[in-house]
Formats: C-alpha cells, sequence, structure tokens
C-alpha cells in the first residue's frame, strides 16, 4: 500500500505529464491555427492581385502566433474577443471557419461577419462573442472596456481581450480604455501587435520616445508584459499570467514579413 508521501509524489508526476501533454495538444493546435491562416492569407493575396475577389488585402503574416494562442487561451461563447483587421489567427482560433472567413472578404452573404456586408477583416461572430466593429482605428478599445465593466456589474468571471496595431496606441481610445480599465480593475487583456509601421509610418515617428511600452506602464495598476510576438513560450507565459487576472497589457513584437495592405506597398 503506497504511503502518504509516495500518494503525494506519484499525484505530482500524473499531474507533470498531464500538464506536458496539454501544451503538445497546445503547441499542436496553435500550428494548425497558423497555418490556416497563411494558407487563406496567401489565398486572399492573389485574388486581390488577379482583381478576382476582395476589395483589399490586410496582411497578417508574422502575427499568427500571437492570435491563435489567445484565441486558445480563452473560452468560447463565454469569454470576449475583439480582434482588429490583422488578427485573422485569433478569429480562426476562437472557432471561425475558413469558409466564412474566405466568404465574409469576398463579400458573399454568411452566417456571421455582419453577413459579408462589411468591409474585408472586419469580424463578428455572436456564437463566439466577437462584437461586430468600426472600421475607425482604435474604436474597439473603449467597446472591450463596455463590455468588461458589463461583465462586472453582471458579476461574471468573463475575460475580454482585445488586439490593435502599435498604429492604433496613437488615438485617444487607446489611452482612454486604458485608464478606465485600471480605476474600474476590469478583466480585459489589450494586445498591441508591434510590427513597427501603422501602415507606412514607422514607431519613431508617431510615439513619443519611441516605446509604447515605457508610455504604458505609467498607468497604476496596469501589468504590462513585454514579448517576442513569435515565440511561444514567451507569449504562452504572459497569457497565462494574464488571463483572469485583472488589466493587462500583453506587448509582443511581431515582424512585417509582406505588404501591410494591398494597397500601401513597402
Amino acid at each position: 500500500m503506497m504511503q502518504g508521501l509516495e500518494v503525494k509524489n506519484r499525484l505530482q508526476e500524473l499531474l507533470a505529464i498531464a500538464e506536458e501533454k496539454s501544451l503538445k495538444n497546445l503547441c499542436f493546435d496553435t500550428l494548425q491555427t497558423m497555418m490556416r491562416c497563411r494558407y487563406v492569407d496567401d489565398k486572399m493575396q492573389k485574388l486581390v492581385r488577379q482583381n478576382k475577389g476582395g476589395t483589399f488585402h490586410l496582411c497578417a503574416n508574422g502575427h499568427e502566433m500571437i492570435g491563435a494562442l489567445s484565441a486558445l487561451s480563452l473560452k468560447p461563447g463565454k469569454d470576449w474577443g475583439l480582434p482588429y483587421y490583422r488578427d485573422r489567427a485569433f478569429a480562426l482560433g476562437l472557432g471561425c471557419t475558413l469558409e466564412e472567413v474566405l466568404g465574409a472578404f469576398l463579400a458573399r452573404e454568411v452566417d456571421h461577419h455582419s453577413g459579408g456586408r462589411m468591409m474585408p477583416e472586419h469580424f463578428s461572430h455572436k456564437a463566439l462573442r466577437i462584437p461586430c466593429q468600426s472600421s475607425v482605428v482604435g474604436s474597439q478599445f473603449l467597446q472591450a472596456v463596455g463590455v468588461a465593466k458589463a461583465a462586472r456589474l453582471a458579476d461574471t468571471d468573463e475575460v475580454v481581450y482585445v488586439s490593435a496595431g502599435d498604429g492604433a496606441t496613437s488615438q485617444g481610445d487607446f489611452h482612454e480604455a486604458l485608464n478606465y480599465a485600471c480605476i474600474h480593475k476590469l478583466s480585459v487583456i489589450f494586445v498591441i501587435q508591434d510590427n513597427g509601421w501603422a501602415i507606412s509610418v514607422p514607431v519613431e515617428e508617431q510615439t513619443a520616445g519611441g516605446s509604447i511600452v515605457h508610455m504604458a506602464r505609467g498607468y497604476v495598476g496596469l501589468t504590462v508584459h513585454d514579448v517576442d510576438g513569435c515565440d511561444f513560450e514567451q507569449v504562452s507565459k504572459a497569457l497565462d499570467a494574464s488571463v483572469r487576472k485583472g488589466p493587462r497589457r500583453a506587448w509582443p513584437f511581431t515582424y512585417r514579413g509582406k505588404d501591410p495592405t494591398s494597397w500601401s506597398p513597402q
């Protein structure tokens, strides 16, 4: 018969095995989502250049991992997601299908994403709790803290994810949202995908001091994670520390591998 200490050690071994298996599954699911995102991204790029569909294309290359892993860290149908236009991997990771994402891009009638009537990359899905968004850059920040405040009043443990590029942090909505989230200690994860460019404007020409990380750390109560958005381990640790622990802001660095939009070549 196993003694108390032996039982404890065995349980710890089993937990370690379970955690390792869970991590492997998460790695596989993340990679699968990234590959699906890259596939449809390349397809959209070709369709636009062939003038066969899509009014324009917003490339997500290099942004896939942070979006996919963030989505897989949430609970679909319970938590909320407000991804920006380059966060296609988040939409796919949370449960949107390739058919509906591509259909919306081609302005076809689909069940979600405003029935294909919005501009490309305007993700929305009622069942997955992705609200319909505006085309105005940065407007999703205030939507996110509004949803988080409603969840707080309803006394739920829902988490709200909101993402944007570094250019959107120059908008007043960003600072209003951070301030409000910190004052009310809301469960919002702000993910800023910094590729160093706001479409065609470099970060040093739009951000004082050239670092949004340093600026964000001035908000009392906000924890900032400055990580490489293409590094699975770094992003995973930041998300583990952020989910369900009040206002957080992950600051992932990503690279821009292709033109940011179909109409703004490098």
